[in-house]
């Protein structure tokens, strides 16, 4: 996965990277986003392309429930 350095943003999609936890083997996912205030799209399309990301992998459920943990973070 490359990071972006400069002022722009670099992320344009939404990328995974799964691992399995070193203690007890289960599944983790790293999910990398576009951020709120992205150079190149608005707060609006970033917030549906994630939700759309969520409903598509079932970790949000028609119902609204979750199905995991999220942890969101922002530098």
């Amino acid at each position: 996965m490359t990071v972006g350095h400069g002022l722009e943003s670099y992320t344009t999609k939404i990328r995974t990277v799964r691992y399995n936890h070193p203690t007890d083997g289960r599944p983790v996912a790293f999910v990398d986003t576009p951020g709120f205030g992205d150079t190149y799209k608005s707060d609006i399309e970033i917030l549906a392309m994630v939700a759309e990301w969520l409903v598509k992998r079932s970790v949000i459920t028609a119902n609204g429930s979750c199905t995991t943990t999220l942890i969101p973070r922002q530098p």
